[in-house]
């Protein structure tokens, strides 16, 4: 029994396969490798805590967070970067689209590692996942054939190739160089109960697109129908895909320079020279719809590589300034480095006296060795005596003194038995001890190796920051230029606001003067009148006192003839002093406007 799957988006089943692989297994743990000294292994580890617990979506973070935490993606687990994955890539080139890339291909890398396959087999694991929840009309099955192994789907391990059920599946659809958002999945699943027998079926022509006039591509010319169990093609010969080609995704008219001339074919006895001529027709037909496809998978192809190369050079700049951005976390990482080689210092050190210590222990070993060797030779002397002594106690039973000796003889060949043990412990005491002061020996000879490699990364390290230290120089004498020039412009600002400030100042003293000249011509114009008036008056009392003097005169002619001179003279002086008191007040007056008007014009 099968079922098709397909054709679907190989991208969305794809997608859709993570999601299902990542409900079969374990969640992913928030631990994070350490240093050996304590330290946290990732530069960012906050940064994955909450994108890891689902307190920050991606989306969410700055691009400058995003770029900085992309080098950490390599220290994290297959389940943690399997979470990050879940949902849809960015659709857009930038610091996103960079993370969410290096994210999938170390989970690729992950699942290649995991399952012991390579990287084309490890990508046909979630679409395997993605196509598994398309075949439920199947018998059940925990396995499914996966390149001579079988995955087994609960755990998302490959076991060995073996006689139970599984899936096994056959991929209907050609290969073809389209862009990764356009490709088809059309896949063939048979339930097997020996997957060894399976024979995966091969993709036809059944599943290549249809060659429609009405969409814009040639179609293939009528056939005679006295030749139509022969000539005609079937009907899957011209089945469509899914989807029809888009208006305006393919030219409608296939260009004449692109077609090959294909070879003609001998014509057959008894063929009408009609139908041979639609068969070239044909024949050139196809033709020029396979340069017309190979054409649009060249432009597709130009199309994803321009893409590419944008996304690239986006991604460089946003490396660039993730590195500008890590240099403060490199400074910070620098102390503790600088730490760590202190006390990596201070264990070779130690590890230097434990050394010294081992090779007195051995040398101690040694001796004890040479010492006990001496003592089995001792022990081997006493037992030539102790058979002496026997054969001379056989030979003379009976006397006391003999066994008192051999009593004694006894007691101190016990003695040296005693004391062989001792020695035996004493020296398997000493060998237990050089067995562990070896074992010290030889982690204290692995922490140094390792800490001579941390050594050269941190040397490496502190090259990378002497650059980074250069170029933030450069960038605080850049910033200080700035600065400088900043001042100078605040300060050229503060003199135009006080050269406006005095232009403020002058204008109102210009316009006070102005006043003040305005006010300078009217008491002129005031005192002129009053001159005037005052002139005007001393006329007036100057005629009065000629029409007083005229009716003097006329009133009294005699007393005018006899009086005549000393009244005119009188009369005359008079008019004389109020015409001199008068000119003496216009001068008076044209000399206090004239100092009125210095005065304010030298304020």
């Amino acid at each position: 029994m099968a079922v098709e799957v397909g054709p679907l988006s190989e991208e969305a089943l794809r997608r859709s396969g993570l999601r299902s692989l990542f409900q079969r297994l374990p969640k992913a743990a928030l631990s994070f490798p350490k240093r050996p000294n304590g330290l946290p292994l990732l530069l960012k580890e906050g940064f994955f805590e909450r994108l890891l617990s689902g307190q920050t979506s991606l989306n969410s973070f700055p691009a400058s967070d995003v770029s900085a935490a992309q080098g950490d993606l390599k220290h994290l687990s297959f389940e943690q970067l399997l979470l990050i994955c879940q949902g849809d890539p960015p659709s857009l080139a930038g610091p996103l689209a960079a993370f969410w890339a290096s994210a999938e291909s170390l989970l690729y890398e992950r699942l290649s590692a995991r399952l012991g396959k390579t990287a084309e087999e490890a990508q046909l694991v979630p679409l395997i996942y993605g196509a598994l929840q398309h075949v439920s009309a199947l018998p059940p099955a925990e396995h499914w054939l996966l390149k001579g192994a079988l995955l087994f789907l609960p755990s998302c391990e490959v076991k060995p190739l073996e006689e139970t059920a599984a899936y096994c599946h056959s991929n209907l659809m050609k290969a073809s160089n389209v862009a990764k958002e356009r490709k088809k999945l059309h896949w063939e699943v048979q339930h097997c109960e020996n997957p060894k027998d399976f024979k995966e079926r091969q993709a036809d022509r059944a599943t290549g697109p249809r060659r429609s006039s009405a969409k814009g591509y040639p179609a293939p010319a009528p056939k005679p129908a006295a030749k139509a169990d022969s000539d005609a093609p079937t009907e899957s010969e011209y089945e469509t895909d899914e989807e029809e080609p888009k208006p305006g995704s393919r030219p409608r008219v296939v260009s004449a320079g692109l077609a090959k001339a294909a070879p003609a074919p001998k014509p057959e006895a008894g063929v009408p020279p009609a139908l041979e001529q639609l068969r070239k027709e044909l024949a050139a037909a196809k033709a020029q719809a396979a340069d017309a496809d190979r054409v649009l998978q060249e432009r597709d192809a130009m199309k994803a590589e321009l893409a590419s190369t944008k996304a690239t050079e986006a991604a460089v700049q946003e490396e660039l300034a993730r590195l500008k951005e890590e240099l403060d976390s490199a400074q910070a990482s620098q102390a503790a480095l600088r730490d760590e080689l202190a006390s990596a210092q201070g264990a070779e050190a130690q590890a230097a006296q434990d050394r010294a210590a081992c090779e007195a222990a051995q040398a101690e070993v040694a001796s004890l060795k040479e010492e006990l060797a001496s003592a089995k030779d001792s022990e081997v002397a006493v037992q030539a005596e102790v058979s002496k002594l026997r054969e001379e106690l056989e030979s003379a039973k009976g006397a006391e003194a003999a066994q008192a000796e051999v009593a004694s003889l006894k007691e101190e060949l016990a003695s040296a038995k005693d004391s062989e043990a001792a020695a035996q412990a004493e020296v398997a005491k000493l060998r237990e001890e050089l067995e562990s002061a070896k074992a010290a020996e030889a982690q204290a000879l692995q922490d140094v190796e390792a800490l001579k490699e941390e050594a050269a990364g941190v040397q490496a390290l502190q090259e990378q920051v002497a650059s980074m230290k250069a170029e933030s120089a450069a960038l605080e004498a850049a910033q200080a230029e700035t600065a400088r020039l900043g001042e100078e412009l605040v300060s050229a600002k503060r003199s135009e606001a006080a050269a406006q400030e005095e232009l403020a100042k002058i204008r109102e003293e210009l316009v006070g003067a102005k006043r003040s000249e305005a006010q300078a011509h009217q008491e002129l114009a005031a005192s002129e009148a009053e001159k005037k008036n005052a002139e005007a008056a001393a006329q007036e009392e100057l005629a009065k006192l000629r029409e007083e003097l005229e009716a003097q005169r006329s009133e009294a002619p005699a007393r005018q003839e006899a009086q005549a001179p000393s009244v005119t003279r009188l009369a005359t002086q008079e008019a004389v002093a109020a015409a001199n008191a008068a000119a003496e007040e216009a001068d008076r007056l044209n000399a206090a406007l004239r100092d009125s008007m210095k005065d304010r014009a030298e304020a």
